[in-house]
């Protein structure tokens, strides 16, 4: 996640991999506990085969908001 997409990657505010084998992407309260609420951020999904090339299949926003309860 960045805060935009022309974002360097130095700037990236959170990366998480997704694991093969469930290809579930899981973010936890620890994830995003330091970012502000109602801040909205852009993201991608990746997928990178065996010879390092990169595919971007997913793009989108992201706002944290309070917990559903």
């Amino acid at each position: 996640m960045k805060n935009r997409y022309t974002d360097p990657d130095e700037k990236v505010v959170l990366v998480k991999q997704i694991p093969i084998d469930t290809l579930v992407l899981e973010l936890e309260p620890e994830d995003t506990k330091s970012l502000p609420m109602k801040s909205r951020y852009v993201y991608d999904i990746q997928f990178t085969d065996n010879e390092g090339r990169v595919d971007t299949f997913i793009k989108g926003t992201l706002t944290l908001d309070e917990e559903v309860l």
